[in-house]
């Protein structure tokens, strides 16, 4: 008897389980699978003995008999795909009908694959070897999904942890009479936005924001990296234009070609009432009070493009009672309910609307949001900061 066709090493160990009612046939496959190079075979004599060894072991693969008394493998196959720990277990059906109606309902049971009798090692060997190979597959692919997913949970805790904490913004709030509301919403596990604030001396203190181009895992990347640079180097952070120009400085060389970043810096002054500020292509924040609203100038050159930019420091006037709200381009890109682009326009006369509702920060921030992601959530990276005196 020739030794019939070898089994690749990696699957030699895979757990086999065979059913079939008739001592010969079992006793037959079983010969079948050893000379192939399969060890690891366990043999039911009917579908209730089978079900029973599906609840103590673990198998990668079932070659079960279709016509059996008792349980047949109709049954065994439908009551084995109730099952979820079994949902994704080959089972190679084998049988003697030939008709293509049962065949079909074969395969309704929930059968993966069928082979005819009376069995053919190659052929046997063949299909089992394909469906083993499939399953390793697909463990391998929901394994690396199941690290990758812990991964980026991991990462989005670290990017979260960056933002504003409530013992930082309950210290800002009392000691320049604030009330600070924001949203963080990232179209992916992982963002290229952030934002942060903090303290310069008595009655002045820093507020940024910046938005990564793209967004997932290269974004937050780079959006670490910027965060980084804040760290490494505090000094300018009273002067905006020259706060930027360094900054750009720095990061220009860490930038891959088409990578770039929109910023905006502010140094607000709660004793004179003023915003010294510069931006870098961010959109376009704004103030709004009980005397109407207005845009702050968002323009600039993106950081990362050009290392000799430079950024302008512009002047505006911020009073008690009015709030400032910095916003990622997911809002001014949403669409209104007529299908159009909102706007910087339709943001500023939408803020119009929220700070006159009489809600507070909160209540502002939340119908932003709202209005950004729609039915289905934002289609970009959200960031919305709004700041209340």
């Amino acid at each position: 008897m020739s030794p019939g066709p070898a089994v690749p090493e990696a699957l030699r160990n895979a757990a086999l389980l065979v059913v079939d009612d008739a001592p010969t046939k079992r006793a037959l496959v079983s010969a079948h699978l050893r000379r192939a190079g399969f060890h690891n075979i366990t043999l039911a004599e009917d579908g209730l003995q089978a079900l029973e060894a599906l609840g103590q072991a673990s198998f990668d693969l079932v070659l079960l008999d279709i016509l059996m008394p008792g349980l047949d493998g109709f049954e065994t196959c439908r009551a084995l795909r109730r099952d979820p720990r079994w949902a994704e277990l080959p089972v190679l059906a084998m049988t003697g009908l030939e008709e293509s109606e049962e065949r079909a309902e074969i395969f309704a049971a929930g059968a993966t694959d069928l082979i005819l009798k009376p069995i053919h090692q190659a052929e046997l060997i063949a299909r089992m070897v394909s469906h083993l190979h499939n399953r390793q597959l697909i463990r391998g692919l929901r394994d690396f999904a199941e690290r990758t997913n812990a991964e980026l949970a991991a990462a989005r805790q670290m990017q979260e942890a960056l933002l504003p904490g409530p013992a930082l913004l309950a210290e800002m709030e009392a000691r320049y009479g604030l009330r600070v509301a924001s949203r963080f919403l990232p179209s992916a596990e992982l963002a290229g936005d952030l934002w942060g604030l903090w303290p310069l001396d008595g009655a002045r203190f820093g507020l940024f924001a910046l938005d990564v181009v793209g967004h997932g895992t290269i974004a937050a990347i780079n959006a670490f990296r910027l965060h980084t640079l804040f760290a490494q180097d505090r000094s300018a952070r009273d002067e905006p234009g020259l706060f930027l120009e360094g900054l750009n400085r720095r990061l220009r060389p860490l930038f891959s070609t088409g990578q770039f970043a929109t910023m905006f810096y502010a140094v607000l002054d709660v004793a004179r009432d003023a915003i010294a500020y510069a931006a870098a292509g961010y959109t376009s924040p704004v103030l709004a009070g009980r005397g109407g609203t207005r845009l702050l100038d968002g323009s600039g050159l993106p950081l990362g493009i050009s290392g000799s930019a430079r950024y302008e420091t512009r002047q505006a006037t911020w009073r008690q009672g009015e709030a400032l709200l910095l916003y990622s381009d997911a809002l001014s890109e949403a669409t209104t309910a007529c299908g159009s682009l909102l706007g910087e326009e339709g943001v500023r006369d939408l803020c119009g609307a929220a700070f006159a509702s009489g809600n507070g920060a909160h209540g502002m921030a939340d119908a932003l949001a709202q209005a950004a992601s729609g039915a289905h959530g934002p289609a970009d990276d959200l960031t919305l900061v709004c700041l209340l005196r």
